[in-house]
């Protein structure tokens, strides 16, 4: 589940990446707070969180649904000054100063439509967490969130009706699994494909 996740991800991404300026793509392992000791990566970055915590739902048949939060890390060196001020004065690289937030723009608008039909729904966009401390390195994050459809036994995407109803699920048959749901189903056609 997260390898593709992850892979279309990186394939979202890619397409875009001389526009974007993205220099290095990885899973996160907190490079950005322990850089001093991480393998030194070039910089614009984008790191990619899975958040763990998903409470999942048990649908029919062995698949079971929740939501999952992805957080995209973009680690960038300290920028210029954005100062404004009503008497006229900018700051004299403000623009230069404006990248990262022009850079999470785009990202946003990269992955916001990020979806695969039966296995994950379009990536919603939930926020952006803006670095302000003064370190030399920066961290902004995009937060999404996105409903998932796995198979219970497994883990992998429950994308095609087979996936569904011949399900690897070791708590039973699919007919047994219908019949916890609602027992009112006839499940004589769940047995004959079986």
């Amino acid at each position: 589940m997260y390898t593709q996740l992850y892979q279309d991800i990186i394939r979202a991404i890619n397409g875009a990446i001389p526009a974007l300026g993205i220099k290095w793509i990885d899973l996160f392992a907190d490079q950005i707070k322990n850089y001093d000791e991480e393998h030194p990566f070039p910089r614009p970055a984008l790191f990619v969180e899975f958040v763990p915590d998903v409470e999942w739902e048990r649908q029919v048949l062995g698949v079971k649904s929740g939501t999952l939060q992805i957080r995209i890390h973009i680690a960038y060196d300290k920028v210029a000054d954005t100062y404004f001020t009503h008497a006229g004065g900018n700051a004299a690289k403000q623009s230069e100063g404006l990248k990262n937030i022009v850079l999470v723009e785009k990202v946003k608008g990269k992955l916001t439509s990020l979806q695969s039909p039966g296995f994950y729904t379009k990536f919603k966009d939930s926020g952006v967490e803006f670095d302000s401390d003064n370190q030399i390195l920066k961290d902004d994050i995009i937060t999404f969130e996105t409903e998932v459809r796995v198979m219970a036994s497994t883990n992998q995407p429950a994308t095609s009706l087979y996936d569904i109803l011949n399900p690897t699920d070791p708590t039973g048959s699919a007919s047994e699994v219908i019949a916890t749901v609602n027992p009112n189903i006839n499940t004589d056609f769940v047995n004959r494909i079986q």
